[in-house]
């Protein structure tokens, strides 16, 4: 199982180009292949990794993906007895590490160990890179299609079918609660949150306790807080070539940094903004129809957890629902609109069902709180010229989800 995954350093290091370097890649497979046969007693040494085929496989916003196709035959014989496929997961130049790949390390790893009716890939094997090598997640590969890509071949039927699932999906996962807000480590403790909005222009320099609170945090009330300090941090020490041509035009960076401070201060005099304090519970961060997996009509994987932690319980779904299917027009955006307002009915009704009460739904499928969800935001100086929020996220600014 996921939980066994080990953490595989190889003498050769891997190369970006993946893998011209087969020594190393074998090296990893050998380690790797006793989680992915499920079978860990097998030795290592014992086993010969043949046939190897990379293919360039997927680039996401932080990662490139390979399909690693591969045989392997015990010493002694003359022939391959088993096929497999696996997907090899490196991080690119933007993702934030090693925070990043741990989190979606732990994530994956603690859910399978725990809670095994919300399917995720198992984790073969990783390096997060710390002793030189580059690093790599080696994880299974799901053998399936986007819920955003299937969508357009289900009848009306299948389409709520599967909306029924992401929604019990959903409440289950929000049912899952810890004692703070933050991400994951290795060991499932709790640790520094893993968020989008902490790599936007050049901010990832500054994801460092020497700079603001990271994380976990006690409170949601010093998790906004901290977010306004990383803000006020990153405009103060970030470069010049980390802002947009024009960013400070109108209003200058020092008036910009002053309103923060001042919003921050406001803030930080009224905790009870923020009471009664929320559930902090298992969100994904970037639930969508991309990241969900289907065959067969059935959800057999979540992918992407790169991004999750525990968080309070109205960051779940932030108020604007689940997006199903890829929107390529208006017709294909109308349904997708439609289609996530009925998501949302379900979870309700899920919720409902299972015994929760109205405030805790409310929390869930409603708007949430304004403070928090502004605070969550990439914080941009238009506000000061177009009338925004004095929080400081200005129109246009960009969510936690990366």
């Amino acid at each position: 199982m996921s939980d066994f995954a080990p953490n595989t350093k190889s003498d050769v290091p891997i190369t970006r180009k993946c893998l011209s370097t087969r020594k190393a890649l074998r090296d990893i497979l050998k380690n790797a292949l006793p989680a992915i046969e499920g079978n860990h007693n097998i030795d290592s040494d014992d086993i010969a990794i043949e046939d190897v085929q990379v293919d360039f496989f997927a680039e996401g916003g932080y990662n490139y993906l390979w399909l690693v196709s591969f045989s392997s035959k015990l010493s002694g014989q003359n022939f391959a007895t088993s096929l497999y496929k696996a997907i090899l997961r490196e991080p690119n130049d933007d993702a934030l590490l090693p925070w990043q790949m741990e989190n979606e390390v732990a994530h994956l790893t603690f859910i399978a160990k725990n809670y095994p009716s919300i399917p995720v890939p198992k984790v073969y094997a990783y390096d997060l890179g710390e002793s030189g090598n580059e690093p790599f997640i080696m994880m299974e590969y799901i053998d399936g299609q986007p819920l955003s890509s299937a969508w357009t071949t289900y009848s009306e039927d299948e389409k709520l079918a599967a909306a029924r699932q992401v929604a019990q999906m959903i409440v289950e996962m929000s049912e899952i609660t810890f004692h703070c807000i933050g991400g994951l480590t290795l060991t499932h403790d709790k640790g520094p949150t893993v968020e989008g909005v902490k790599l936007f222009r050049g901010r990832d320099k500054f994801h460092s306790p020497d700079c603001y609170d990271i994380g976990p945090y006690h409170s949601t009330h010093a998790y906004v807080l901290a977010y306004y300090d990383k803000e006020i941090y990153y405009y103060i020490h970030a470069p010049e070539s980390d802002f947009d041509e024009g960013y400070f035009d109108v209003v200058s960076k020092d008036v910009f940094v002053k309103s923060l401070q001042e919003t921050r201060d406001r803030l930080a005099l009224s905790p009870s903004t923020f009471l009664p304090e929320q559930p902090y519970t298992l969100v994904h961060n970037d639930i969508n129809g991309r990241n969900i997996m289907m065959r067969d009509k059935k959800i057999v994987a979540v992918l992407d957890w790169e991004f999750a932690g525990s968080y309070p319980l109205s960051e779940m779904l932030e108020g604007r629902g689940v997006d199903m299917l890829e929107m390529v027009d208006d017709e294909t955006a109308e349904e997708n609109s439609a289609w996530s307002l009925r998501v949302d009915r379900l979870v309700a009704e899920v919720a409902r069902a299972r015994g929760w009460d109205e405030e805790r739904v409310k929390l869930l499928v409603g708007s949430g709180n304004e403070e928090l969800g502004l605070a969550r935001m990439e914080m941009v100086p238009d506000f000061c010229c177009e009338g925004g929020s004095e929080s400081g996220a200005g129109n246009g600014a960009e969510n936690d989800t990366g």
